[in-house]
């Protein structure tokens, strides 16, 4: 099988679609299948591309199968980089002959198709479902038969394909995962702070992931406020961007001095803070899904597991897909400042409550690994059929 997936930003890159593209692609690789990521151009390729790009997401290398093919010009100038980088994308998908095109960019899914390419959208997103903005992007698109398949992260997503009346038969739920290689041998909470610098006696909670409001980052301003004996650390941030400014400027004005924000890390680097904490948060509140709707299912909810550690988060219908209150997480009740609170209290105290909460949850992180996610994509694709089995039918 020969899958060209396209991808409108450049590789390596902090953007979280690109880690679960590469591990993906690579796990794809790795089963026998060709694959060519096609993605946009920047300064950084070179001799040495490939290694930097297996070194930056935490692989040993990349399989010989997995190409990576950058398009366009990386000298800028370009109003809108990420339309420019859809359409030569597509061009040059076009002279590649793939069985399958993939993709998680609405507009380079637009023009695949509009193109007679054989495609496979992939997505998180309900509200590409639930907005009047996206109508016309679905009726132009949902129609093609050359969309072959969709593949979402939750069952949420899922079945808002299935509302917007695409066949449930096209449709697929496949769980994001994580790379056991690097939470193996996991590291003890004494020697991840040892080599992050953190003090051993310290109540730590953490949240990895892309600092600001629309993550739920004004509700973790709250938590401190409401836990001052707890130290928040907030892994992710971009140094010196707007969106760590303004995250600066809400910590001030809550006049709280309990949270630490720690600069954006390498994929490769985010275990050891998960390993080094007492507590991973995902902010308990219901914005980030119903008001903003564009975290759905966290892609962090698996190393969280994989860390073997407590969770507390919101209890949305997302995430229960995944989590079980009292088995490997503990969930509350969106927004209630004093219910996530006392979660928080209830383990960071490192009792038997954290222990068998982080017990449950690296045992069921087992089944969310990316060589799993890999056999399921692959297997989903080979029932849709290859173009030649497709004519034959």
């Amino acid at each position: 099988m020969r899958l060209v997936s396209l991808c409108h930003q450049t590789i390596p890159s902090h953007h979280t679609n690109t880690q679960q593209l590469v591990w993906t692609a690579s796990e794809l690789a790795r089963l026998g299948h060709e694959v060519v990521v096609i993605c946009r151009r920047s300064e950084d390729e070179g001799a040495e591309w490939r290694g930097r790009i297996a070194s930056y997401y935490g692989l040993d290398a990349l399989p010989d199968s997995i190409d990576f093919v950058p398009v366009g010009s990386a000298n800028g100038g370009v109003l809108l980089p990420e339309v420019s980088a859809d359409i030569r994308n597509v061009i040059a998908a076009r002279g590649m002959d793939p069985d399958f095109v993939h993709t998680r960019d609405p507009v380079a899914l637009t023009l695949a198709l509009a193109a007679g390419l054989s495609c496979v959208f992939e997505t998180y997103r309900v509200d590409l479902n639930e907005s009047p903005l996206f109508a016309p992007w679905r009726a132009l698109n949902y129609r093609r038969k050359n969309l072959l398949g969709i593949v979402t992260h939750s069952e949420l997503c899922r079945q808002s394909f299935i509302s917007a009346r695409v066949s449930q038969e096209r449709v697929q739920t496949n769980y994001n995962g994580y790379s056991p290689a690097q939470f193996t041998p996991p590291l003890t909470m004494e020697a991840a702070r040892t080599q992050l610098g953190l003090a051993p006696t310290d109540r730590l909670v953490a949240y990895t992931g892309h600092v600001e409001l629309t993550k739920g980052i004004d509700f973790v301003v709250r938590l401190a406020q409401e836990l001052a004996e707890v130290t928040f650390l907030l892994v992710g941030g971009a140094d010196g961007s707007e969106k760590e400014r303004s995250a600066q400027r809400l910590i001030a004005r809550a006049g709280v001095s309990n949270i630490r924000l720690v600069p954006r890390v390498a994929p490769k680097d985010v275990p050891a803070w998960l390993f080094a904490s007492d507590c991973l948060l995902i902010p308990p509140t219901a914005a980030p899904l119903q008001r903003h709707g564009r975290t759905v299912l966290p892609m962090k909810t698996f190393s969280y597991l994989a860390a073997g550690r407590p969770i507390v988060a919101p209890e949305l219908p997302d995430l229960r897909e995944v989590l079980r209150h009292g088995e490997n997480a503990l969930l509350v009740p969106p927004d209630n400042v004093g219910a996530a609170a006392a979660a928080i209290r209830s383990v960071v105290d490192r009792g038997p409550l954290a222990s068998q909460l982080g017990q449950t949850a690296r045992r069921d992180a087992a089944k969310y690994t990316w060589g799993a996610r890999a056999e399921r994509f692959a297997a989903f694709l080979q029932n849709l059929g290859t173009p030649a089995q497709r004519s034959a039918r």
